[in-house]
């Protein structure tokens, strides 16, 4: 049976030999069991069990048969299991076979940004190594006073070690996407600058943070925080009160938030 990418899947397959093989020398050096979330044809897929244990999630029927024939020996042995589902349906039960796992994919582009979140929140994911849009993944390894420094970057940056691994052009794949792709490159800290238990508020926080990028970043949390309280806290933080979302650090997004928190 011949397959063709799906549109409403978000398909392009990796099919450069270059690139397949460079991903796997970016992959870390552990023996965590890998999540890999749309594996399509399995040549990504094929290359990494050559080196581990491989759960793979996979939305698409006609991929799931091409897979278990393809695969059918590492199914048997149980170096690979497969899921037909839509991962962010049975993400709990796609990481349950391990304590720690690596997410290692050519992720579908409409829902990498929310299935890179997901990962970053899960403590039992250590490693990301994703293909994602370009613009994506520069979002996510943003620094401040960058035009794509937000939200995302400020969580990233909070959880993890970040990088861009690789770049690929529109020819790596079959059909060729209208985008250049990277492969973004996450390591979970050992000691996140957020707790798992304060990462919700903080999201918040940062929604209201970055809610209109060109006001300042009093004005933005004065929407929903007591305006006296956020000068306080500026004012002992040495921020500057006419200082934009943008071009606060990292670190002091985590120290604002964490003294805002303790007033209330």
């Amino acid at each position: 049976m011949q397959i063709t990418a799906k549109k409403k899947f978000g398909q392009n397959f990796l099919k450069d030999e270059y690139y397949l093989k460079q991903i796997i020398e970016s992959m870390p050096d552990n023996d965590n069991l890998v999540l890999e979330i749309g594996p399509g044809l399995g040549d990504l897929t094929g290359k990494l069990l050559t080196k581990k244990a491989v759960v793979a999630v996979e939305v698409d029927t006609d991929l799931i048969s091409n897979l278990k024939s393809k695969f059918k020996d590492e199914l048997e042995n149980g170096r690979f299991r497969l899921l037909h589902a839509d991962i962010l349906s049975v993400w709990d039960e796609a990481i349950s076979f391990a304590p720690k796992l690596d997410m290692i994919a050519n992720l579908p582009y409409y829902i990498a940004t929310n299935i890179v979140l997901r990962a970053i929140k899960d403590e039992r994911i250590e490693n990301i190594l994703v293909m994602v849009q370009k613009e994506v993944a520069e979002k996510f390894c943003a620094t401040p006073k960058s035009s794509d420094f937000g939200a995302i970057s400020v969580i990233c940056d909070a959880m993890c070690q970040r990088g861009i691994a690789l770049e690929l052009p529109p020819s790596a794949f079959q059909p060729a996407p209208k985008v250049f792709s990277s492969v973004l490159q996450l390591s979970k800290r050992k000691n996140p600058l957020i707790d798992k238990a304060r990462y919700g508020d903080f999201e918040s926080f940062l929604k209201h943070s970055f809610s209109a990028p060109r006001k300042t970043l009093l004005k933005n949390l004065s929407s929903a925080y007591d305006k006296g309280l956020l000068v306080a806290a500026f004012e002992k933080l040495n921020i500057s009160l006419t200082i934009r979302p943008h071009e606060l650090s990292t670190e002091l997004f985590v120290k604002l938030f964490t003294d805002i928190r303790s007033f209330n």
